[in-house]
């Protein structure tokens, strides 16, 4: 059942015994300090900033008073609402600024593994390709916006059956117990089947960051098109089967941090030569059909 994802783990270690393990490693703690790191970074520029801001809407006081008074026939807390206004600007600048500056690193790590998995010489420098000019940096800012924007909607719709039960069984829950109980169940299922049915519409963006890679001049559309174009049948389910195979190390990896030192250069550099194996398969299925 697991043979080629199996082989495919076989290769990647084999690939990292070569003398990449140590950059891996190396490339994992850079990353990982990066992350830890860049929010609060950002918050705090934000903060020190933004002051500017929430001056400037506080402006309109007068105005948001008599403009709320017309719309609206009840009292309404002016200031909490403008608070939690700034509050939200204030998270949108953060979520964007985060965005912008780890879409590159991301790609970089993408292209490092990949490049591994084809048989080129990597180095950790590779992490800072997307840096290279304004026109890289851009295009991997927009094209994690639009993979995140699709997860989004996509997670959104799979998992919203499941909260409209939650909402009713916890409507019903004093008057009639034993009716909300299998409510909750049949809540659990619904979240259940819908975490299930996200990762399996998500495995189509999984080459979407290789193909990216690959022809960096081809259009974001296009390569999310190709990607799910590529990812169709048993594809899908290989890139779950990875997932499976390294499922006890990801939990490890998260309780304790050391076993993360040799999960994730291997979870990654599978995942590599999968996108490697699938983009070739599809190639050439596409080349045994035009002769």
């Amino acid at each position: 059942m697991f043979f080629i994802e199996n082989n495919m783990k076989k290769e990647a270690k084999f690939l990292l015994n070569r003398g990449n393990w140590a950059k891996s490693v190396g490339l994992f703690i850079f990353i990982s300090v990066i992350f830890l790191e860049i929010s609060d970074i950002f918050e705090s520029f934000l903060f020190k900033n933004c002051i500017f801001l929430f001056n400037a809407i506080s402006l309109f006081d007068s105005t948001k008073k008599g403009v709320f008074a017309i719309l609206f026939d009840f009292n309404v807390d002016i200031n909490l609402f403008y608070s939690a206004i700034c509050y939200l600007i204030f998270r949108l600048l953060l979520l964007s600024l985060v965005i912008f500056f780890s879409s590159p690193l991301l790609l970089g790590c993408a292209k490092f593994y990949f490049d591994m998995a084809i048989g080129r010489s990597v180095s950790m420098g590779l992490v800072f390709y997307f840096f290279k000019n304004s026109d890289k940096l851009l295009k991997s800012f927009f094209f994690l916006v639009f993979i995140i924007s699709r997860l989004v909607c996509a997670c959104f719709v799979s998992l919203l059956p499941g909260f409209v039960v939650a909402i009713i069984s916890f409507k019903f829950k004093k008057s009639y117990f034993e009716f909300s109980y299998w409510f909750f169940s049949f809540y659990v299922f619904l979240i259940l089947l819908g975490v299930f049915l996200f990762l399996i519409w998500a495995s189509k963006y999984f080459l979407s960051p290789f193909l990216f890679i690959i022809k960096e001049n081809l259009d974001i559309s296009k390569t999310l098109n190709v990607s799910c174009t590529l990812m169709k049948k048993r594809f899908k389910f290989s890139v779950l089967k990875i997932f499976l195979i390294f499922f006890s190390w990801l939990i490890l990896s998260y309780l304790f941090i050391f076993p993360g030192f040799y999960f994730y250069p291997l979870f990654f550099e599978t995942l590599a030569i999968s996108a490697k194996w699938i983009i070739k398969k599809g190639i050439n299925d596409k080349l045994s059909k035009c002769s």
